[in-house]
């Protein structure tokens, strides 16, 4: 893939799950939460407000994401792990 080299995905998928738990709609909204909550940004995996992408980064990764279904996969994931070690959720 030409271009700049995919950096920080694991920060920047913390941070998509991290706004699908907190329900926040815009990225600007997140981004400001990141540059302000210094436990926030920790939890997704930023040390420092320097380290953060830029908002226009964040919207491509999350485009990303979307594409390939992250979110949905995200959801099911705990669920997949329940069955797959024989629990039941609901029993």
């Amino acid at each position: 893939m030409p271009g700049r080299a995919l950096k920080h995905r694991a920060t920047l998928a913390r941070a998509s799950l991290a706004r699908m738990v907190f329900n926040t709609k815009r990225t600007t909204a997140l981004v400001e939460r990141l540059r302000s909550d210094t436990t926030f940004r920790c939890l997704c995996g930023w040390r420092r407000v320097c380290g953060l992408p830029s908002e226009s980064t964040f919207s491509r990764a999350f485009k990303e994401f979307a594409e390939a279904a992250l979110p949905a996969r995200l959801r099911a994931a705990p669920i997949e792990q329940g069955y797959s070690d024989g629990g039941s959720y609901f029993a």
